[in-house]
């Protein structure tokens, strides 16, 4: 039912329309004048016009949120077409337009006064790709019955003239109803000239001084040509604003030019800093301050890859040392292998300082302990002896989330066991270390570390390592990440646990 009301307003705002036309030329006829402002004609053929112009149409909105309308859509239809958007042009250059809406109103007024009125629409209708874009179903525009209708009805004011001034109006706000008074009936068209291409300030000048030429000719002591001076002070207080203004517009692109320059050197040098920092000199480490061991271990140091550089990294060889030294301490609970001696060559130099130290950590170990103590534990998945026997062949995937550490309790009930592990990570390295509990209530403080923290390359090769419980107790694997603030790690990982072989001599003869 709202549709058949809206189709029946729809066709009636169309015969009114062709009513104002009609009258319109009627007018035309027997006035043989012009057709100004004062004329109720044109009123009612600007409001129907407007009316089918924003009929059903979509609602689209600029960047900075003001609504868009039918001048938008002449814009779109007529922009490029060569030898039509004269009118575009020209109302572009009117800047007491401030509205989409009273830029239609004029480019209407400009194409009333040109006669090409129907031509104009006459293009937009044909374009129907935009004119969908910019209408929905139900506007006449999309239908090639009324748009013909329609364009038929214009076609009528081609051999009507018009006398619309293109200024002195607040189109933004409603359509004139009154007309002001002109220089000559031939001023308005030649006022509604459409500037050259450049639309320079040179253009304006001139067009101001063909006005004052053709001003001259008059009688200037008639109270007419009166108001024509008065009009021509308008133009140049006008003229000279417009130079004003275009000198501010200069000195501001120029300043913006300036402050551009300095934001690009600001941003270049806050670049070369970060890279800077990114990739800052490795520094040598405690256990490098002496003389270069017999392993090459300097040279090392400053191959190691991007995310290691600022850390202070153990090597398996002094891994290795410092198992062999707590192996030898009667109050070490474990006997620890090293890891896969095919890794690296054996290195003289050792240190007890891990990646984590801190300046009041007085010992090496306290760095694990710390951790055990910071919460920052993001998976704890504690094992029994039973649970690694049934393990399996595969591989079993861990998430160690940035800046956390993810922890592995193992269990061991009767000493004498080989626990033995093999892990990659993905993406980069990880750092691992095994500490020994006595027992669940067991304070951290008195845990002991067996491996301390070292940054693997596991991201490159699989790490393999085993040690022997010769004490029951729980045995912690600690993949660590705390030291990546950004990339979370996923840690592939396979267990295994061999029990001592036990000969009683049954097989000898």
């Amino acid at each position: 039912m709202a549709a058949t009301s809206g189709e029946g307003q729809l066709q009636r705002i169309i015969r009114d329309l062709q009513d104002a036309v009609t009258e319109l030329s009627k007018e035309f006829k027997e006035a043989g004048e012009p057709i100004t402002d004062d004329s109720t004609s044109l009123h009612k053929f600007s409001y129907k016009l407007e009316y089918l112009l924003q009929f059903d149409q979509k609602e689209k909105a600029t960047l900075l949120g003001n609504k868009k309308d039918y001048w938008d859509y002449f814009c779109a239809c007529l922009a490029k077409v060569k030898g039509a958007n004269d009118g575009i042009r020209f109302v572009k250059s009117i800047s007491e337009l401030r509205t989409s809406l009273g830029k239609g109103r004029a480019f209407i007024r400009y194409s009333l006064v040109h006669q090409r009125l129907a031509d104009t629409l006459q293009q937009c209708f044909m374009n129907t790709k935009v004119t969908s874009d910019w209408y929905y179903a139900r506007s006449p525009f999309l239908k090639p019955r009324l748009s013909s209708d329609i364009v038929g009805q214009l076609y009528e004011l081609t051999d009507v003239q018009f006398d619309l001034a293109s200024r002195g109006y607040d189109l933004d706000a409603a359509w004139p109803t009154f007309a002001r008074r002109t220089l000559a009936t031939g001023s308005p068209a030649y006022l509604w000239k459409p500037p050259s291409r450049s639309s320079s300030m040179s253009s304006l000048v001139s067009s101001y001084l063909q006005t004052q030429d053709m001003g001259s000719s008059f009688d200037l002591s008639g109270p007419l040509n009166n108001e024509a001076l008065e009009g021509f002070d308008e133009m140049r207080v006008e003229l000279d604003q417009l130079e004003v203004r275009e000198k501010q517009l200069q000195e501001r692109m120029q300043q913006l030019d300036r402050e551009n320059q300095e934001l690009r050197a600001a941003v270049s040098s806050q670049g070369e800093q970060l890279q800077m920092e990114k990739d800052p000199s490795p520094a040598p480490s405690p256990a490098h301050a002496g003389p270069p061991a017999a392993g090459g271990q300097g040279a090392n140091a400053d191959c190691r890859p991007p995310d290691d550089i600022v850390f202070d990294i153990i090597t398996d060889e002094e891994l290795c040392q410092i198992q062999e030294a707590g192996s030898s301490s009667p109050e070490t609970p474990t006997e620890t292998d090293s890891f896969d001696p095919n890794m690296a060559d054996q290195d003289t130099t050792s240190s007890s300082l891990t990646p984590e130290d801190t300046e009041d950590m007085p010992l090496g170990q306290d760095a694990e302990i710390c951790l055990l103590k910071s919460g920052e534990l993001m998976i704890k998945l504690p094992l029994t002896i039973e649970e690694i026997a049934n393990f399996g062949e595969g591989n079993r995937e861990l998430f160690v989330r940035s800046s956390t550490y993810s922890l592995i309790p193992i269990t061991v009930t009767e000493a004498g066991l080989t626990i033995s592990w093999v892990f990659s990570s993905d993406p980069k390295s990880i750092s691992f270390s095994v500490v020994f509990r006595e027992a669940e209530d067991t304070p951290l403080d008195q845990c002991k570390v067996l491996i301390p923290t070292t940054r693997c390359n596991s991201h490159r090769e699989n790490i393999q390592g085993q040690l022997k419980a010769r004490t029951p107790g729980i045995y912690m694997l600690i993949f660590d990440n705390t030291f990546s603030r950004f990339v979370s790690k996923k840690v592939f990982y396979h267990l295994t646990v061999d029990r001592p072989v036990i000969y009683d001599g049954s097989d000898f003869p």
